[in-house]
């Protein structure tokens, strides 16, 4: 299929002043890992040999140099007790976490060290092909989605190499987002096995509250794990080679439908690559939980911790209007991060995926596709806290200071009114995925343009680029985890339609929006849209929505504090559970109101009880 770029290796080689992940830990941030019995075993990955459940959790490398190398390989993997053989980032099963600030220039050389295909499959288009060819996309960036940045038409075939060049907004907003594969045809195959890993944009000095700059981090990649599902798509790779030509033998997929126990059924929920694993915490003290769900099908978890105290500070990236909001579980299909703050009375608590409420279940499956939405119900995590004489603090409510791409659009007069199905079997719009050059309509760089989604409960709908606010008010908040005015870019409700609302800001060029079940992207629910006009142009209504945004090198500022939070103990110099007066957030300015943009009290109703498991 044209319009891709092939690109073969190069000489690019680690550049010397690239750090690698456990340099960066066990110099700079030794004193706040959490898990601390667990620096024994910091190999990236479990082997193949000590993938057992219930292991201490691997804390994931990490490369803030800037300058990142993420080779994608084949990698024999035990999980559930069966051998896989999997596709993975420098033979990690959640690949580094890159840590990155607004304004920085990061450069990935992704190198592909995949076999390649016996019968070429490039020439199929809207089928699970090429699944050597590979390329990267950063989830959730808001950044250039032209060449050398985050394209999607670059196409890295097997023994080649490619320098990616991300020029990150100075005014991009602090946030978790994620990388992985997204050639098309191969997405799924790719990534489904292991090919992800977090992007962590770093907050400014400043820019939070004492109480949550200054708390330990958990980082948590969970993968479904979904050995069904990929039986399927290797089963639809190999019958669509053979209508291309290919012998039997030649069309073997040398991913799925081979090694030590390929076509298993293993179908389970992995954390940082490990099925069970437990994470030891301090009773009282807070926690910021960054989750990414990696997955490539059409699933949702709902995790939840009964018996600790969870707070939603951010979904998808983006810092709520007014957080952190109290949650009683999360609810995140494939592509979805949330930011959790946690905090653990002493005991052994579960950190489970579960359908609590089987109507919300039955709500997403009675539809015409039944069943297509899958709630996945394991356990992921065991909590083990422990009492060391620490008092936790009550945080305060505040606002960040926006960048001014992300004010609140509610009420904002857009340029474009667009309506965007996706109930139709894999297409949106009764559009399929033609080539680089087809787009289905185009949007002016600079302004506010509404979508009115349909199918949003069978197939979770995500944008490339920019980001999108939800401007209606969904039937169900389930319990506080959405309101109207939250920001997402990936998007799944249990009702079918909602209106959201987004600016084309900056950046020109392709604009990918697709079904995030990634095999159905594969297979053809993707297309192109085209912002024109002036690069670099901005919508020049924000400030009268929000005069204290900020833009391009301007600070961002400390935040607004709508109730100031109360430090009453002390715990060994965190600024959570100090009790220093001067470490707790100030009090509002006079005159100062407690509502904010998304409107509503903070409803969910806390995080469960105190008592030990």
């Amino acid at each position: 299929m044209g319009n891709y770029r092939l690109v073969h290796r190069t000489s690019t080689e680690l550049r010397p002043n690239q750090k690698h992940a456990l340099q960066v830990i066990s110099r700079k941030k030794l004193d706040r890992i959490i898990l601390m019995q667990t620096l024994l075993s910091m190999a990236a990955i479990p082997s193949a040999d000590s993938a057992a459940v219930g292991l201490p959790l691997q804390v994931m490398a990490e490369d803030s140099s800037r300058q990142v190398t993420l080779t994608l390989g084949e990698h024999d993997y035990e999980i559930a007790g069966v051998t896989y053989r999997a596709c993975l980032y420098n033979g990690m099963l959640g690949g580094p976490i890159i840590r990155v600030r607004a304004g920085d220039t990061l450069r990935v050389t992704l190198k592909n060290d995949l076999r390649a295909e016996p019968f070429a499959t490039a020439s199929l288009n809207n089928k699970i092909r090429s699944f050597s060819t590979t390329n990267l996309h950063l989830h959730g960036l808001h950044i250039s989605p032209e060449d050398p940045g985050d394209s999607m038409f670059v196409a890295v075939v097997p023994d080649g190499s490619y320098e990616y060049v991300y020029e990150i907004p100075a005014d991009h907003m602090a946030g978790t987002a994620w990388y992985h594969p997204h050639f098309h045809g191969s997405t799924a195959l790719q990534m489904a096995g292991g090919a992800a890993g977090l992007v962590i944009i770093e907050d400014p000095p400043g820019s939070l509250p004492p109480e949550i700059e200054s708390l330990d981090e958990v980082n948590l990649l969970i993968t479904h794990f979904n050995m069904p599902f990929l039986n399927h798509l290797t089963e639809q790779y190999e019958s669509a080679c053979q209508e291309a030509g290919g012998t039997a033998q030649e069309c073997l997929d040398l991913m799925w439908g081979v090694g030590p126990d390929g076509r298993h059924d293993t179908s389970v929920l992995l954390v940082n690559g490990q099925q069970e694993p437990t994470i030891a915490m301090r009773a009282d003290r807070w926690y910021r939980f960054r989750l990414v769900y990696h997955a490539v099908d059409t699933s949702l978890i709902m995790p939840s911790i009964q018996g600790c105290t969870v707070k939603l500070l951010a979904k998808d990236g983006i810092y709520l209007f007014e957080a952190p909001r109290d949650i009683t579980e999360g609810f995140m299909s494939s592509g979805n991060r949330a930011d959790w703050l946690v905090k653990c009375p002493p005991g052994t608590w579960e950190f489970r995926s579960h359908d609590r409420l089987g109507r919300r279940k039955r709500r997403l499956e009675n539809t015409y596709v039944p069943k297509m939405i899958d709630h996945v119900e394991q356990l992921m995590a065991t909590l083990v806290v422990t009492d060391q004489g620490d008092t936790g603090c009550e945080l305060p409510t505040f606002a960040v200071k926006r960048p001014c791409y992300l004010v609140d659009l509610t009420n904002a007069e857009p340029k474009m009114d667009l309506e965007v199905g996706l109930e139709n079997s894999l297409s949106i719009n009764g559009e399929v995925f033609v080539d680089a050059s087809t787009f289905v309509f185009e949007m002016p760089v600079g302004e506010v343009i509404s979508m009115n989604l349909h199918g949003i409960n069978l197939h979770p709908f995500h944008v490339h680029v920019n980001p999108l606010q939800i401007v209606s008010t969904p039937d169900d908040v389930y319990d506080g985890y959405f309101r109207q005015g939250d920001w997402q870019d990936t998007i799944t409700l249990s009702e079918s339609t909602a209106t959201v609302r987004m600016q084309t800001d900056v950046f020109t060029g392709t604009q990918l929006i697709h079904c995030h079940n990634l095999a159905h992207e594969d297979l053809g629910m993707m297309v192109n849209t085209k912002v024109v006009g002036q690069e670099g142009a901005r919508y020049t209504g924000a400030r009268s929505i929000d005069p204290s945004c900020y833009l391009d090198d301007e600070p961002s500022g400390p935040p607004t504090i709508i109730q100031a939070g109360m430090v009453p103990g002390s715990c060994g110099g965190a600024k959570c559970c100090v009790s220093a007066v001067d470490s707790a957030s100030p009090p509002p300015p006079e005159g100062t109101g407690g509502s904010s943009s998304d409107g509503g009290d903070d409803g969910g109703g806390g995080g469960g009880s105190s008592s030990s498991a």
